[in-house]
């Protein structure tokens, strides 16, 4: 059992070179590396009330009986892979910070990348125009592409708990005023909206469940025993809403972009169902830094 209790007042850094030595014990994922080091770094200045730089500039300080507890406690439940999002209660992405808890998918690195590209669309697009993120979770995608963006977006999502996590995200960032988030699921519900009837184009961008059923069940324990499965799980191929998502486009009679991100398995897959129900479709492909396919991109042209 872990006991990370001093019996006399200890410095910072021992407290976390014990962390670290616990978790590499405890915490193990199959083929998975792990930076326990980081972890417990993370974990120790949280429960000093720290962020992590400043821990590093002062590993000395003493730590009090109350702090190693809630390490200890902290440690505990990392062990039992919950993760590290959800203890810390916040994640950071694109250059901003959002409140993250169960119930709604952790914001992930690579899906930065979605962002990047719809900010250098937006750059481009001179049309009256409508930005709809669906399916925001969190509200990482919609908050960031609102920030830098400065433009106002529509966003959808079907999960109450999710939904209440975003806005809270929203206004925590000050942009309670530029985002409308929409209950529902895809895009149906922002296509009623005065900046869709107005619009001259769509800017969908979309982060859906693309991991197949079978490799949710595989997937390591921090993610399948913690994170939503709707968030996840996305059938037997991972496109199950994708095809939702590209039928109600159908019945949206504007113009538009899909920049969705994707498995690299489906970087053929998404491409044939897009061309099925758009067969005169612009489609590119992008890579994420590990060079894999992460995003696609489709353009469909409307007479309006």
């Amino acid at each position: 059992p872990l006991n990370l209790i001093p019996r006399q007042p200890m410095i910072a850094s021992a407290l976390a070179k014990q962390g670290v030595l616990y978790l590499k014990k405890n915490h193990l994922c199959e083929g998975i590396a792990l930076d326990h080091a980081l972890e417990a770094d993370l974990l120790l200045a949280e429960a000093l009330g720290l962020k992590r730089v400043e821990l590093l500039l002062n590993g000395k300080i003493s730590v009090s009986h109350d702090h190693a507890r809630e390490y200890q406690a902290l440690l505990v439940r990392r062990a039992r892979h919950e993760p590290v999002a959800y203890l810390l209660g916040h994640q950071d992405f694109f250059g901003l910070t959002f409140k993250t808890r169960p119930g709604a998918l952790i914001p992930r690195p690579e899906t930065e990348l979605l962002v990047e590209l719809t900010l250098e669309h937006l750059n481009f697009c001179h049309d009256r125009h409508a930005l709809i993120d669906v399916g925001t979770g969190t509200g990482a995608i919609a908050a960031a592409l609102a920030f830098h963006s400065g433009e106002s977006v529509l966003a959808t999502e079907f999960s109450p708990l999710a939904a209440a996590l975003a806005q809270e995200n929203f206004k925590a960032l000050g942009l309670a005023e530029r985002i409308a988030l929409i209950p529902g699921s895809g895009i149906t519900p922002a296509l009623s909206k005065r900046a869709c009837k107005e619009a001259r184009e769509l800017i969908v961008v979309a982060n859906l469940p693309y991991l197949t059923t079978i490799a949710w069940q595989n997937a390591q324990p921090d993610i399948r025993d913690f994170e939503p499965r709707s968030a996840l799980d996305g059938g037997s191929d991972g496109l199950d809403l994708y095809r939702v998502l590209l039928n109600q486009l159908e019945d949206a009679p504007r113009p538009f972009i899909l920049i969705a991100e994707i498995d690299p398995a489906q970087k053929e897959t998404l491409p044939q169902e897009i061309q099925k129900r758009f067969p005169s479709a612009f489609i590119a492909k992008h890579q994420d830094l590990s060079g894999r396919d992460r995003v696609i991109l489709a353009k469909v042209s409307r007479n309006l």
